[in-house]
């Protein structure tokens, strides 16, 4: 009765346990992807982080042996594995082992039905004369016995789901069995049964679940005559046969945890036991503590071992050892695991508004420049969506420098009459650009321009050709400017009055006295200067006084800078 009272209490504990797992808009658990420490599987298209499961002894999703979980396989998924289960019981002190193989098959994602078969059941009895025997295996002959064993099946169909966004798990599960061991043997009873269980489960976090199961199976109770064909049980008198109970009914119930729940590393802690109704010789109740470490080796691929201490294996007022309360069970096989929580994939992040490219003009101050000259350039952006900007300067030709808004464009190298593009391109760093040209021009240098200096104050005396000191002082600056303009040269024009004899040759005259002057006197080279006569073709004043006459008899001196050029028609 304390079983039950623990059983119950667990329960109601599961049941009034609050949800702590996140919800999705579904309700369903959910969990951020790089938090799964199993594996994950996509179902009709959504993501679920799986969770590690193995089956029992007898084929359905859960602990080790009695105990199963409220979770079942996801639809089209299966569970298979070959098992050592392993137990002590009395009367009789019998260590019995059944090895054989399950299967399980989730038929939808609330109902999976599962199967047990045993291969080989191994009986070991130690006390043959004691009345009775276990209530699985009531009729032991022999100290040693091997055989096939029982077939089982079932069904468990989960009401709550804990991947729904309920507090808690809750299934019920029902199962067959079919009497295949040999009961002559003591390898089983040789009858049906048939039974039920509430299982409820609960995750406490994402680390540990626990889960507890109550139930009851009906057993079949065999005829002694049929069963043994009329030989006597060991220690047992021969009117045992006369209508007794040899095997009861039982109440089961169990308790147990795994944790972490969700890793591929788990421990898994089972208490469970069942107890029994009236029989002629009383059954001695069973409670067994299971402890395993289950393996997934990879997704799916599980090993199990487990230690059983049979805590109500009593000896019937004997001294029982330490080692004859203790077994060993195994499992390894497949299983595909139950649906834990699903992926949290969060929405995708709003698109941001697309991109305006951004606009520019371009500017250069002055357009039209010398030759080598520097032309200053500016660009004037704007971008719509308030990006920052940055600027690429490129010309045609020359050198542009400059990495913002201003640049220069030193227009070294390109030729007289040339013009340079300079382009702008600015870019919003987000795919946005956008140019700008503008030209710089390169024009040819003005050429300068001859210089007429008349180098005689008040005109030379009538047919005569000399200079006076005053004539002298000005031919002499005329010098410098030659000494100072290495390329320049000079044109001399002499000029007459009409009113003189013979006026081209007195005007020739004149000129060749100012070109003997700069060239004797000065030291000017005599091939930078030309002497002609104009005659009196030129005169400054039409006049007819004498005064006006004398304006007439003079020299001009044209000074040619380097680069100017004089045509005749230039004179002044």
């Amino acid at each position: 009765m304390r079983a039950r009272g623990t059983l119950l209490a667990l329960a109601g504990l599961l049941l009034s346990g609050g949800q702590v797992s996140a919800q999705g808009a579904s309700g369903t658990k959910t969990v951020a992807r790089d938090e799964v420490r199993s594996w994950i599987l996509e179902i009709d298209g959504r993501e679920w982080a799986v969770r590690p499961a193995a089956p029992t002894s007898a084929g359905d999703t859960g602990l080790i042996r009695l105990v199963g979980s409220a979770y079942t396989l996801p639809r089209g998924l299966f569970s298979f594995s070959l098992f050592r289960d392993n137990f002590a019981r009395d009367p009789k002190g019998t260590d019995f082992a059944v090895h054989g193989f399950t299967l399980g098959f989730g038929v939808s994602d609330k109902l999976e039905i599962f199967g047990a078969v045993g291969l080989e059941n191994r009986l070991k009895a130690h006390y043959l004369e004691e009345p009775g025997g276990p209530n699985e295996y009531p009729f032991p002959r022999t100290s040693w016995e091997t055989g096939f064993g029982d077939i089982s099946f079932g069904g468990k169909y989960a009401f709550l789901s804990g991947t729904q966004g309920n507090g808690v798990g809750l299934a019920l599960r029902a199962f067959f069995k079919i009497a295949t061991a040999e009961a002559a043997l003591g390898l089983g009873t040789g009858e049906a049964s048939l039974g039920g269980d509430v299982v409820v489960s609960k995750a406490l976090g994402r680390g540990t679940e626990v889960h507890a199961i109550a139930g009851y199976e009906w057993n079949g109770n065999p005829d002694a005559q049929d069963a043994l064909g009329g030989v006597a049980l060991p220690g047992v008198v021969s009117d045992v046969f006369d209508g007794p109970e040899f095997v009861a009914d039982a109440f089961r119930w169990g308790v147990g945890l795994n944790a972490p729940a969700s890793s591929r590393l788990q421990l898994q802690v089972e208490l469970s036991g069942k107890v029994y109704g009236n029989t002629t010789v009383e059954q001695t109740n069973t409670a067994d503590v299971m402890v395993g470490v289950s393996f997934w080796l990879r997704p799916g691929l599980f090993l199990r071992p487990a230690y059983v201490y049979a805590l109500g294996y009593d000896g019937r007022g004997r001294d029982v050892s330490f080692a004859k309360r203790s077994g060993l069970n195994i499992s390894i096989g497949y299983h595909g695991g139950t649906l834990c929580c699903e992926i949290d994939t969060p929405p995708p992040p709003t698109p941001a508004p697309a991109n305006r490219p951004p606009t520019v003009s371009a500017s250069c101050s002055p357009q039209t420049v010398l030759p080598g000259q520097v032309s200053k350039c500016r660009a004037t952006a704007s971008d719509p969506d308030g990006d920052p900007l940055t600027y690429a300067w490129s010309a045609g030709s020359g050198r542009i420098s400059g990495s913002n808004a201003e640049a220069s464009l030193d227009t070294a190298g390109i030729g007289a009459g040339d013009c340079a593009p300079v382009t702008v391109k600015v870019s919003d760093g987000r795919g946005g650009n956008a140019d700008a040209t503008s030209r710089v021009c390169v024009q040819e240098p003005p050429r300068p321009k001859p210089e007429a200096v008349t180098c005689t104050s008040g005109g030379f005396p009538r047919n005569l050709s000399r200079l006076n000191n005053v004539d002298k002082a000005c031919l002499d600056d005329v010098a410098s400017k030659l000494r100072q303009d290495p390329r320049s040269r000079v044109i001399i024009v002499g000029h007459a009055d009409s009113s003189e004899r013979h006026t081209e040759v007195i005007g020739r005259k004149r000129a060749e006295g100012v070109k003997s002057y700069l060239v004797t006197a000065r030291g000017v080279a005599e091939a930078r200067i030309t002497a002609r006569s104009a005659a009196d073709s030129s005169p400054l004043d039409t006049a007819r006084s004498a005064r006006a006459r004398a304006k007439n008899r003079r020299v001009d001196v044209v000074f040619v800078p380097e680069g100017a050029t004089y045509h005749s028609g230039n004179e002044p």
